[in-house]
């Protein structure tokens, strides 16, 4: 599963790297205070998402992490995560499957694993610490009040590599080679199994606390 990620790059860094996507400044001034490295991104937070609208080019968009998808009367039950084995068949999913697949950016996610007292955290990232993009879907829903949000969920598969010894559930790793085909119009055609490449490292309990965000939260413990 994902139930919690990082970036822990300046925001301004990730353009230089992902020179083919977009920024406009409403992107920055939106969110001032989260345009920076964030190190404990949790559910039903605001997070940067690459997405695309029809032939438009791939930009960046502030998105809440918990899908509603547009047909809801209500935000409801949020799922963060959508299994990729049930994309095609769930009314929740479905749709924007089909039309709105986006990615997440991070340097890493963590995972926790083992039962009780014994139960510690693991942050998994690529091995040259290169960035990582998380295949997503999103929706646009419109409140009672007119207000209209931005959501989305991350696509999770069977573990592979070394994640498979946290948890039997990983992300969508999205190998740069498939990012353009994620974020085309359209049918997805592309490999649905994740990128296994990630490593873990064991860190303390200070990430569990979803207030903390710096770097701490990565610290590796023994």
């Amino acid at each position: 599963m994902c139930g919690r990620f990082s970036l822990g790059v300046d925001p301004d860094s990730l353009m230089d790297e992902l020179d083919w996507v977009t920024a406009t400044p409403d992107v920055k001034r939106a969110h001032p205070e989260l345009w920076r490295p964030r190190y404990n991104v949790a559910p039903g937070q605001l997070a940067l998402v690459i997405g695309r609208r029809e032939e438009r080019p791939p930009s960046l968009a502030w998105m809440k992490w918990g899908l509603v998808p547009h047909w809801a009367k209500a935000e409801g039950r949020r799922p963060i995560n959508a299994r990729v084995e049930t994309l095609r068949e769930r009314p929740m999913f479905r749709e924007s499957f089909l039309a709105r697949r986006c990615l997440v950016p991070i340097d890493g996610w963590y995972e926790w694993s083992g039962e009780g007292d014994g139960r510690h955290a693991s942050w998994l990232h690529a091995p040259d610490d290169q960035l990582l993009t998380l295949g997503a879907i999103w929706d646009r829903w419109r409140a009672p009040d007119g207000v209209v949000r931005f959501t989305f969920a991350v696509v999770t598969a069977a573990s592979v590599g070394e994640a498979a010894r946290l948890h039997d559930r990983m992300p969508l790793v999205v190998a740069p080679a498939d990012r353009h085909g994620w974020l085309a119009p359209g049918p997805y055609e592309g490999s649905l199994v994740p990128d296994g490449r990630a490593v873990a490292r064991p860190v303390g309990r200070f990430v569990n606390d979803v207030h903390h965000d710096d770097p701490t939260c990565r610290d590796e413990v023994a």
